[in-house]
């Protein structure tokens, strides 16, 4: 099935059933005759450490020859973030190039549908629950103008804090670190995390258009089936591809 290139973006707490419930959007889309790709594909999640790494590379060197400006004005703006630890910089920047770099390749082949579980506004809202200051949306007003937002549908995966911690936690079984176990516990930690969140969604409330940003409550007993099928109607509805 032909159509123009179209992203659907989630955007939520850990644990709050982003990429479930995408991966089920994903086969309920080629189902019905899209043609679809995938953050997780795209960029190798499945792969090594390094062979991602050099897949993200690739694919960040390609787009930032293209517009480098658009890539270059992320580092005052993550800089000027005041992150928490020195480490996060790179990091934040690498995931944030590696997601902007996909979007706009995908924009430049010109067809399909490209659904992340994790893109520019989880991106940005990792920015803020890591950063000693507040997450203002005009910080990231110009440059989301910039990038251009016409053909992003943003996905809110809604879930209470607890129930998103319970969800980590039991994931995380007793594997977790002595340092990740005291993240998962800390109330703090999680307040923080929903704040930024706040903030985060009311940035893309105000920059996607009307109708392109979507909540979905994945706290409730529905399937992960049965909530793609809910957002599809509702993509559908809002002619987002």
């Amino acid at each position: 099935m032909d159509h123009s290139p179209s992203i659907v973006e989630f955007v939520g707490l850990s644990g709050a059933g982003k990429s479930t419930v995408a991966a089920q959007l994903v086969i309920l889309l080629r189902s019905e005759g899209y043609t679809v790709s995938t953050r997780t594909e795209l960029l190798g999640d499945l792969k090594s450490k390094w062979q991602r790494h050099l897949i993200r590379g690739r694919i960040i060197l390609s787009e930032v020859v293209r517009a480098p400006s658009l890539f270059l004005t992320l580092v005052p703006r993550i800089l000027a973030s005041r992150q928490r630890r020195v480490i996060d910089f790179p990091k934040l920047l690498w995931n944030f190039w590696s997601v902007c770099a996909l979007i706009l390749r995908h924009r430049r082949r010109g067809r399909g549908i490209l659904v992340m579980d994790q893109g520019v506004f989880q991106a940005i809202w990792s920015v803020g629950y890591l950063s000693r200051e507040s997450l203002i949306a005009d910080q990231w007003h110009s440059w989301l103008q910039r990038f251009d937002l016409h053909d992003v549908n943003v996905v809110e995966a809604q879930v209470p804090v607890d129930v998103a911690r319970e969800r980590l936690i039991f994931r995380c079984g007793g594997r977790c670190s002595n340092s990740r176990a005291a993240y998962l516990s800390s109330s703090n930690d999680w307040m923080r995390l929903q704040v930024a969140l706040n903030a985060t969604t009311m940035v893309a409330r105000k920059q996607v258009f009307p109708g392109r940003f979507i909540a979905i409550d994945t706290s409730v007993k529905s399937s992960a089936k049965d909530l793609s099928s809910q957002l599809l109607a509702h993509l559908l509805a809002v002619k987002f591809c």
